[in-house]
């Protein structure tokens, strides 16, 4: 089967300089960022109940009230606010909500937050719309029945619940940090998640950083977990990215594994996901070719694996600050464990807007 997906973006939005201020003085500060996109969709092969011709916005605004001490230290409140669609809680506005210290310490976060493993990873490069890692196309191709695959390369399985995060400051290059999730309870509403469920969980990362040159690490065990298609007492993940800049070239891959351990039903999650891919940078143009492929168990009673390629090439041009056009073309193909096949084509073009 062939499927052909027509993206047109089409945004209209005021600019900002990035971190527009709304508030300063000399221990005070309340800063705004952001990014915003809309685009119509075409979908040929559109699944029961969804539409095969769309029109759907999404974006992020970060919100960064911060009080300094002195030069060193300082205590802040992050909000990240949401309007991705593909969200698969759809009615969920607030992402991230959190507060924070920093200083010579290193940097400490309490509250709904995105672990820091995940927040330090390094993906393969897109310039473009669609996002190789974790990519927004995903969510509009008809997938197979049972079929399953890791669409991101960032340990993601706590997304955004209640944690404490920490990570350190630099030496020599290197940082390590950290995450606990207290998981679901009555007494922690916010993580009980309609999509994933567990007791408790934590994370630990590394990341090293010299001369265009940048790796990061990250392992993480989640203990009774209780996910959409599968179901374990153990779930473990480990990740590592890495890139390197030079003349304007980037060159970055990423990895994670996961492995789901004593499963009480056939369907699991355990496998990997792999993407790289080069990106290049001249003047205000910006071009980058990638690949997303993910290799997973699904069905423990059968050896052949679920696999999905994806693959993505984008080119932008920067208009002026903030404001980039850009255009994108893909192709997804999914191989299911019962040697069927299903493959996507797609373009996506429009604007960028980041404030």
């Amino acid at each position: 089967m062939k499927k052909l997906f027509l993206f047109l973006c089409l945004i209209s939005s005021p600019v900002f300089a990035n971190d527009f201020s709304i508030y300063q003085d000399e221990t005070t500060s309340l800063l705004i960022d952001g990014y915003l996109a809309g685009y119509g969709v075409y979908n040929d092969k559109a699944g029961i109940g969804s539409n095969k011709f769309d029109l759907v916005g999404y974006g992020e605004i970060h919100f960064n009230a911060e009080k300094k001490l002195d030069e060193n230290n300082s205590f802040g409140a992050y909000i990240e606010l949401e309007t991705n669609p593909y969200h698969t809680n759809k009615t969920r506005v607030f992402e991230e909500t959190y507060i924070y210290g920093e200083g010579n310490y290193g940097r400490f976060e309490i509250g709904r937050a995105k672990n820091i493993s995940r927040k330090i990873h390094i993906f393969a490069p897109d310039v473009g719309l669609l996002d190789i890692d974790d990519s927004y196309c995903l969510d509009y191709i008809f997938t197979p029945d049972n079929f399953m695959f890791i669409g991101s390369t960032a340990i993601n399985t706590d997304r955004e619940a209640n944690k404490i995060n920490y990570i350190s400051p630099k030496i020599y290059g290197f940082q390590i940090a950290g995450s606990y999730i207290p998981g679901a309870s009555d007494l922690n509403g916010d993580n009980t998640l309609d999509y994933d469920k567990f007791k408790n969980g934590y994370t630990l990362s590394l990341k090293y950083s010299y001369d265009g040159f940048a790796l990061s690490a990250g392992m993480a065990n989640f203990f009774d977990t209780n996910m959409p298609n599968s179901q374990a007492d153990k779930r473990k993940e480990f990740s590592i990215g890495a890139k390197y800049y030079f003349n304007g070239i980037q060159l970055s891959a990423s990895y994670k594994n996961i492995d789901d351990e004593n499963a009480l039903n056939q369907l699991q999650q355990s496998g990997y996901a792999l993407n790289y891919g080069i990106a290049y940078e001249f003047g205000p143009i910006e071009a980058s070719l990638s690949h997303h492929k993910s290799n997973v168990e699904g069905n423990i009673l059968n050896p052949i694996k679920d696999l999905l390629n994806l693959s993505i090439f984008s080119v932008s041009y920067n208009l002026f600050k903030g404001v980039d056009f850009a255009t994108s073309f893909g192709r997804i193909q999914y191989d299911t464990e019962n040697n069927e096949s299903s493959v996507g084509m797609l373009i996506a073009t429009g604007f960028m807007i980041n404030f």
